[in-house]
């Protein structure tokens, strides 16, 4: 039987500055890397970080009560009336 292999079909190119790629050289060559595969590695890293936070799931009864305050949301109370117009002071 033959050994699976990953083939990479996808193509990716970004132009940088040459001190930035320096840079990225340096810290992909101290974890023993090539260029592309520290960038593949640690962009890859951030986005399904990234991906974890977008997601969140609820169980039933905290489904039901997010549901609830949305239909219907309790008063302003003080501090986020205090808020609101600290935010709208920092608009104007």
């Amino acid at each position: 039987m033959a050994p699976l292999v990953a083939s990479r079909s996808g193509r990716l190119a970004l132009r940088i500055k040459p001190q930035d790629k320096k840079t990225l050289e340096s810290a992909a060559q101290r974890e023993g890397l090539s260029l592309s595969s520290f960038l593949l590695t640690h962009a890859l890293e951030v986005a399904r970080r990234s991906n974890e936070v977008d997601t969140l799931t609820l169980n039933r009864e905290d489904s039901l009560r997010f549901a609830a305050a949305l239909e219907n949301p309790p008063s302003p109370n003080a501090a986020l009336r205090k808020a609101f117009r600290n935010y709208q002071k920092r608009q104007a």
